[in-house]
């Protein structure tokens, strides 16, 4: 097993070769997955799994007859346990709720914001597809809720149920809301047209995306991240809205500056990261060339996952380079008719694909940060229940002992009478 573990980042990175570069199905358009956006939503995810959600499962899949997979005992387990997991949850989510996730799945769209009358965050998770009638009577029963419990909204049934930690759901014959909040559920319900997050994501999303993300960044929001507060300062504070997308061809970046310092500063960000980007490749390359150069596998004296790598090196380094020599990265950055600050990283291969949107999402997790104590601290609460104040007892105190005088005493010798 720890074989297995210490080798997955390996058989992990051979499969993120493996994303599509053309949607298998038939793209879910935008406007479509930001239908039903609450409008106080402060993060949107849309993830369009029915145009490439089976194409990677028969891709992995396909890996595991790889000639370098078989030929490496390690990664070939872990591809194995790996694709068994994936089977099993996807029967046990048929099984429980009567949902193929592969072909009654269309889209996901997850929606994050900061609770208004606590420090918690709400979520809720709009599931778009094809469902069948049983599927309704199944969430009722999980969630123990009746159908006389009902509430009609529009062509939805709100369920909420009175029971602790149980979920509220909105259902109808093609879409699924999941949540915890019943305001919340009730603001996805009234539509994308009073979401100016989902206005705005519908806007820049004029080519057919796997994953897009679009976040409203606020102070408040960074900290309940657990993000610094720092990092929001020089990067997030000028900015109203942060959108990224993850393309079949490349990875999209783009920003909506409040003001022109702001303006000017995303785009030097963004050309900066794009060049990065652009000798990523280069970059990628030349480190093969040198591990290639160095590792050898009569060395016994590299760490085991040296000696691995330097005993496999012929044909993992061989489909490296084919992909890497494939990927041509190009990027471009400028500014849209609205004012938006737009990095667009394009590639021939799954390479390129994957050196761009990796960047991209960097840019992501460099933007929320690592938590910082300095500028993310919150106050101490202070409770607001009168603390009642208790003497305390009086201690009897014993009288203090006059200390004995120890020093030696000389004394004079008497004198004698004299005769």
């Amino acid at each position: 097993m720890a074989m297995v573990s210490s080798f997955s980042w390996i058989w992990l990175s051979l499969l993120t070769l493996l994303l599509p570069q053309s949607p298998a199905g038939k793209p879910t358009p935008a406007k479509t997955m930001l239908q039903h956006v609450a409008p106080d939503a402060q993060v949107v995810m849309t993830v369009d799994l029915g145009a490439f959600g089976g194409q990677m499962l028969q891709e992995f899949t396909k890996l595991g007859k790889d000639p370098l997979i078989l030929q490496t005992p390690p990664i070939s387990r872990g591809h194995r346990m790996m694709l068994r997991s994936i089977k099993r949850s996807l029967r046990k989510v048929k099984r429980r709720f009567g949902v193929d996730v592969l072909r009654d799945v269309n889209y996901l769209t997850l929606m994050i914001r900061q609770s208004p009358v606590s420090r918690r965050m709400d979520f809720a998770l709009v599931i778009g597809g094809n469902f069948q009638p049983d599927v309704e009577g199944k969430l009722r029963r999980i969630n123990r809720t009746k159908a006389e419990d009902a509430v009609a909204v529009g062509s939805f049934r709100l369920y909420v149920s009175t029971r602790r930690r149980r979920q509220v759901f909105a259902w109808s014959n093609q879409t699924i809301i999941l949540g915890s909040n019943p305001a919340f559920i009730r603001g996805a319900l009234a539509g994308a047209s009073v979401s100016p997050l989902a206005k705005w994501m519908a806007t820049h999303a004029n080519k057919p995306s796997m994953i897009n993300v679009g976040v409203q960044p606020s102070s408040k929001l960074a900290r309940l991240f657990g993000r610094s507060r720092m990092i929001y300062d020089l990067l997030l504070k000028d900015n109203a809205m942060l959108g990224m997308s993850l393309l079949y061809k490349g990875s999209k970046a783009i920003v909506k500056p409040r003001n022109a310092t702001a303006a000017l500063r995303a785009k030097y960000l963004f050309d900066g990261v794009g060049t990065l980007m652009t000798a990523g490749a280069h970059g990628m390359t030349g480190l093969l060339k040198i591990a290639d150069g160095v590792l050898s596998p009569s060395d016994t004296s590299l760490p085991m996952m040296m000696r691995f790598i330097a005993a496999n090196k012929k044909p993992l380094f061989t489909k490296l380079y084919k992909h890497i020599s494939a990927s041509k990265v190009t990027h471009s950055v400028t500014k849209d008719a609205n004012g938006n600050i737009v990095l667009e990283a394009t590639g021939n291969g799954s390479a390129g694909m994957l050196l761009g949107s990796t960047a991209s999402f960097a840019v992501f997790g460099l933007a929320m940060g690592r938590r910082s104590r300095r500028y993310n601290s919150y106050p101490k609460r202070v409770s607001r229940r009168p603390v009642r104040a208790y003497a305390r007892p009086a201690q009897a105190v014993a009288p203090k002992k006059p200390k004995k005088n120890t020093a030696a005493v000389k004394v004079a010798p008497a004198s004698r009478p004299s005769k």
